[in-house]
Protein backbone atom coordinates (compact mmCIF):
# COMPACT_ATOMS: atom_id res chain seq x y z
CA UNK A 1 0.00 0.00 0.00
CA UNK A 2 2.82 2.41 1.05
CA UNK A 3 4.63 1.54 -2.62
CA UNK A 4 1.19 2.61 -4.57
CA UNK A 5 0.40 5.86 -3.03
CA UNK A 6 4.20 6.63 -3.04
CA UNK A 7 4.32 5.86 -7.11
CA UNK A 8 0.91 7.61 -7.34
CA UNK A 9 2.94 10.90 -5.74
CA UNK A 10 5.44 10.70 -7.98
CA UNK A 11 3.40 10.62 -10.96
CA UNK A 12 1.83 13.67 -10.04
CA UNK A 13 4.62 15.44 -9.51
CA UNK A 14 5.72 14.75 -12.86
CA UNK A 15 2.41 15.34 -14.26
CA UNK A 16 2.04 19.13 -12.19
CA UNK A 17 6.17 19.73 -13.94
CA UNK A 18 4.87 18.58 -17.20
CA UNK A 19 1.71 20.70 -17.32
CA UNK A 20 4.15 24.20 -15.80
CA UNK A 21 6.45 23.23 -19.28
CA UNK A 22 3.03 22.66 -21.27
CA UNK A 23 2.24 26.61 -20.56
CA UNK A 24 5.71 27.89 -21.35
CA UNK A 25 5.98 26.17 -24.45
CA UNK A 26 2.25 26.90 -25.65
CA UNK A 27 3.15 30.78 -25.08
CA UNK A 28 6.14 30.40 -27.53
CA UNK A 29 3.13 28.58 -30.13
CA UNK A 30 5.67 25.28 -30.20
CA UNK A 31 2.55 23.41 -31.05
CA UNK A 32 3.89 19.81 -32.15
CA UNK A 33 6.00 19.83 -28.66
CA UNK A 34 2.64 20.56 -26.72
CA UNK A 35 0.73 17.56 -28.59
CA UNK A 36 3.49 15.11 -27.63
CA UNK A 37 3.36 16.88 -23.48
CA UNK A 38 -0.35 16.12 -23.75
CA UNK A 39 0.21 12.60 -25.12
CA UNK A 40 2.45 12.03 -21.91
CA UNK A 41 0.12 13.30 -19.43
CA UNK A 42 -2.67 11.15 -20.81
CA UNK A 43 -0.39 8.43 -20.33
CA UNK A 44 0.78 9.21 -16.68
CA UNK A 45 -3.10 9.68 -15.63
CA UNK A 46 -3.74 6.28 -17.03
CA UNK A 47 -3.93 4.29 -13.55
CA UNK A 48 -2.27 1.33 -14.63
CA UNK A 49 1.24 3.85 -15.13
CA UNK A 50 2.62 4.10 -11.28
CA UNK A 51 5.95 6.02 -11.66
CA UNK A 52 9.25 4.74 -10.04
CA UNK A 53 11.80 7.35 -8.15
CA UNK A 54 14.28 6.08 -10.86
CA UNK A 55 11.70 6.68 -13.69
CA UNK A 56 10.63 10.24 -11.98
CA UNK A 57 15.07 11.34 -11.92
CA UNK A 58 15.22 10.12 -15.48
CA UNK A 59 12.06 12.07 -16.77
CA UNK A 60 13.25 15.52 -15.23
CA UNK A 61 16.46 14.94 -16.66
CA UNK A 62 14.60 15.39 -19.70
CA UNK A 63 12.22 18.16 -18.69
CA UNK A 64 15.62 19.83 -17.52
CA UNK A 65 17.04 19.93 -20.73
CA UNK A 66 13.80 21.01 -22.54
CA UNK A 67 13.37 23.96 -19.99
CA UNK A 68 16.85 24.91 -21.00
CA UNK A 69 16.14 24.95 -24.78
CA UNK A 70 12.74 26.64 -24.93
CA UNK A 71 12.56 27.98 -28.71
CA UNK A 72 11.75 27.15 -32.00
CA UNK A 73 15.23 26.87 -33.11
CA UNK A 74 15.56 23.54 -31.04
CA UNK A 75 12.06 22.35 -31.79
CA UNK A 76 14.06 18.82 -32.86
CA UNK A 77 15.74 18.68 -29.39
CA UNK A 78 12.57 19.31 -27.40
CA UNK A 79 10.53 16.54 -29.66
CA UNK A 80 13.75 14.11 -29.50
CA UNK A 81 13.32 14.72 -25.06
CA UNK A 82 9.31 13.83 -25.66
CA UNK A 83 9.99 10.47 -27.17
CA UNK A 84 12.94 9.64 -24.70
CA UNK A 85 9.85 10.40 -21.47
CA UNK A 86 7.30 8.51 -23.75
CA UNK A 87 10.06 5.32 -24.02
CA UNK A 88 10.59 5.63 -20.19
CA UNK A 89 7.04 5.87 -19.31
CA UNK A 90 6.24 2.67 -21.91
CA UNK A 91 9.01 0.66 -21.49
CA UNK A 92 10.15 1.00 -17.52
CA UNK A 93 13.54 1.36 -16.29
CA UNK A 94 15.56 -0.73 -19.12
CA UNK A 95 14.95 2.63 -21.36
CA UNK A 96 16.66 4.76 -18.62
CA UNK A 97 19.95 4.14 -19.54
CA UNK A 98 21.45 7.55 -21.61
CA UNK A 99 24.66 5.20 -23.44
CA UNK A 100 22.82 5.71 -26.32
CA UNK A 101 22.23 9.29 -26.06
CA UNK A 102 25.15 10.14 -24.93
CA UNK A 103 26.02 13.08 -27.31
CA UNK A 104 22.12 13.49 -28.72
CA UNK A 105 21.54 16.56 -27.10
CA UNK A 106 24.51 17.65 -27.85
CA UNK A 107 23.85 17.18 -31.80
CA UNK A 108 20.45 18.66 -31.13
CA UNK A 109 22.15 21.72 -29.62
CA UNK A 110 24.41 22.30 -32.36
CA UNK A 111 21.35 21.69 -35.07
CA UNK A 112 19.31 24.65 -33.27
CA UNK A 113 22.54 26.78 -33.31
CA UNK A 114 23.20 26.34 -36.65
CA UNK A 115 20.07 27.39 -37.64
CA UNK A 116 20.23 30.50 -35.37
CA UNK A 117 23.79 31.58 -36.83
CA UNK A 118 22.70 31.36 -40.59
CA UNK A 119 19.34 33.36 -40.06
CA UNK A 120 21.81 35.97 -38.62
CA UNK A 121 23.77 35.58 -41.41
CA UNK A 122 20.95 35.97 -43.53
CA UNK A 123 19.82 39.16 -41.78
CA UNK A 124 23.55 40.87 -42.14
CA UNK A 125 23.86 39.92 -45.45
CA UNK A 126 20.36 42.20 -45.85
CA UNK A 127 21.66 44.88 -44.06
CA UNK A 128 25.11 45.17 -45.89
CA UNK A 129 22.59 44.76 -49.25
CA UNK A 130 21.35 48.07 -47.91
CA UNK A 131 24.36 49.88 -46.65
CA UNK A 132 26.34 49.52 -49.58
CA UNK A 133 26.73 52.86 -50.93
CA UNK A 134 24.93 54.67 -48.63
CA UNK A 135 26.97 53.85 -44.99
CA UNK A 136 30.80 52.49 -45.16
CA UNK A 137 31.61 52.42 -41.30
CA UNK A 138 27.93 50.56 -41.42
CA UNK A 139 28.28 48.17 -43.70
CA UNK A 140 32.05 47.51 -42.75
CA UNK A 141 30.85 46.84 -39.38
CA UNK A 142 28.21 44.46 -40.74
CA UNK A 143 31.01 42.31 -42.65
CA UNK A 144 32.61 41.58 -39.50
CA UNK A 145 29.38 40.35 -37.59
CA UNK A 146 28.41 38.42 -40.70
CA UNK A 147 32.00 37.06 -40.83
CA UNK A 148 32.03 36.05 -36.94
CA UNK A 149 28.75 34.16 -38.11
CA UNK A 150 29.86 31.98 -41.03
CA UNK A 151 33.03 31.58 -39.22
CA UNK A 152 30.83 30.31 -36.21
CA UNK A 153 29.06 27.90 -38.54
CA UNK A 154 32.12 26.00 -39.61
CA UNK A 155 33.04 25.28 -36.42
CA UNK A 156 29.54 24.28 -35.33
CA UNK A 157 29.49 21.83 -39.04
CA UNK A 158 32.73 20.30 -37.99
CA UNK A 159 31.47 19.42 -33.94
CA UNK A 160 28.03 18.23 -35.69
CA UNK A 161 29.81 15.92 -37.58
CA UNK A 162 32.10 14.78 -34.83
CA UNK A 163 29.63 14.24 -32.29
CA UNK A 164 27.53 12.22 -35.05
CA UNK A 165 30.81 10.17 -35.15
CA UNK A 166 30.94 9.33 -31.48
CA UNK A 167 27.42 9.19 -31.76
CA UNK A 168 27.73 6.11 -34.45
CA UNK A 169 30.66 4.51 -32.14
CA UNK A 170 28.73 4.87 -29.33
CA UNK A 171 25.95 2.62 -31.02
CA UNK A 172 28.61 0.10 -32.31
CA UNK A 173 29.88 -0.10 -28.92
CA UNK A 174 26.34 -1.27 -27.40
CA UNK A 175 26.01 -3.32 -30.22
CA UNK A 176 29.26 -5.11 -29.28
CA UNK A 177 28.51 -5.16 -26.07
CA UNK A 178 24.78 -7.00 -26.69
CA UNK A 179 26.68 -9.58 -29.11
CA UNK A 180 29.22 -10.47 -26.40
CA UNK A 181 26.43 -11.00 -23.98
CA UNK A 182 24.81 -13.57 -26.44
CA UNK A 183 27.78 -15.10 -26.98
CA UNK A 184 28.92 -15.36 -23.28
CA UNK A 185 25.06 -17.24 -22.93
CA UNK A 186 26.34 -19.31 -25.70
CA UNK A 187 29.67 -20.16 -23.95
CA UNK A 188 27.93 -21.47 -20.98
CA UNK A 189 25.52 -23.45 -22.48
CA UNK A 190 28.34 -25.05 -25.08
CA UNK A 191 31.70 -24.22 -23.81
CA UNK A 192 32.75 -22.87 -27.30
CA UNK A 193 33.15 -19.20 -28.21
CA UNK A 194 34.64 -16.93 -30.81
CA UNK A 195 35.34 -13.08 -29.86
CA UNK A 196 37.98 -12.62 -32.91
CA UNK A 197 35.14 -10.58 -34.79
CA UNK A 198 34.07 -9.19 -31.49
CA UNK A 199 37.69 -7.63 -31.29
CA UNK A 200 37.80 -6.46 -34.60
CA UNK A 201 34.53 -4.45 -34.53
CA UNK A 202 36.22 -2.65 -30.88
CA UNK A 203 38.91 -1.65 -32.85
CA UNK A 204 36.91 0.62 -34.85
CA UNK A 205 35.43 2.33 -31.94
CA UNK A 206 37.48 5.34 -30.55
CA UNK A 207 36.69 8.42 -28.45
CA UNK A 208 36.48 11.22 -30.83
CA UNK A 209 35.10 13.82 -27.79
CA UNK A 210 38.12 15.87 -27.62
CA UNK A 211 37.84 16.13 -31.16
CA UNK A 212 34.70 18.99 -30.22
CA UNK A 213 36.95 20.79 -27.87
CA UNK A 214 39.84 20.82 -30.71
CA UNK A 215 37.38 22.17 -33.29
CA UNK A 216 36.11 24.58 -30.80
CA UNK A 217 39.47 25.80 -29.62
CA UNK A 218 40.13 26.88 -33.46
CA UNK A 219 37.34 28.93 -33.11
CA UNK A 220 39.51 32.28 -31.72
CA UNK A 221 42.37 32.27 -34.43
CA UNK A 222 39.42 31.82 -36.95
CA UNK A 223 37.59 34.71 -36.00
CA UNK A 224 41.42 36.51 -35.85
CA UNK A 225 41.44 35.91 -39.37
CA UNK A 226 38.31 36.77 -40.13
CA UNK A 227 39.40 40.62 -39.02
CA UNK A 228 41.57 42.34 -41.93
CA UNK A 229 41.99 46.18 -42.07
CA UNK A 230 43.35 46.03 -45.29
CA UNK A 231 41.18 43.55 -47.35
CA UNK A 232 38.20 45.96 -45.69
CA UNK A 233 38.35 48.23 -48.44
CA UNK A 234 38.55 46.16 -50.90
CA UNK A 235 35.55 43.62 -50.09
CA UNK A 236 33.70 46.94 -49.88
CA UNK A 237 34.49 48.18 -53.31
CA UNK A 238 33.70 45.11 -54.46
CA UNK A 239 30.28 45.18 -53.02
CA UNK A 240 29.92 48.56 -54.61
CA UNK A 241 30.59 47.21 -57.79
CA UNK A 242 28.07 44.22 -57.34
CA UNK A 243 25.52 46.54 -56.62
CA UNK A 244 25.77 48.79 -59.36
CA UNK A 245 25.79 46.62 -61.55
CA UNK A 246 22.50 44.97 -60.63
CA UNK A 247 20.81 48.41 -60.33
CA UNK A 248 22.06 48.59 -64.13
CA UNK A 249 20.74 45.25 -64.56
CA UNK A 250 17.01 46.13 -62.83
CA UNK A 251 17.24 49.71 -64.56
CA UNK A 252 15.93 48.42 -68.30
CA UNK A 253 13.35 46.66 -66.44
CA UNK A 254 11.93 48.74 -64.17
CA UNK A 255 11.48 51.23 -67.47
CA UNK A 256 9.76 48.53 -69.02
CA UNK A 257 7.22 48.11 -66.58
CA UNK A 258 6.61 52.07 -66.07
CA UNK A 259 6.04 51.96 -69.74
CA UNK A 260 2.93 49.60 -69.50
Amino acid sequence: MFGFFNRKKVNLRVIARIENLQEKVNKLKLFKVGSKLDGIIIKLDAKKVKLTKMQEDAINRCLCTMEDNLSKVYEDLLLSKCSHIDKIISNGEQDISESLNLNEDEIYKIMGALTECRNQVDELTARMDSAVGVNKNLWSKLNSDRKIALSRIAVLEKNYNTLLKNQNNVALAEEVRKAREVSENIFQSTGMVDYEEFEANSEFIVDTENEVDANTARMDKVFEQSFSIQSDDYEYEKALEEASLKKAMEEPKKKQTEAK
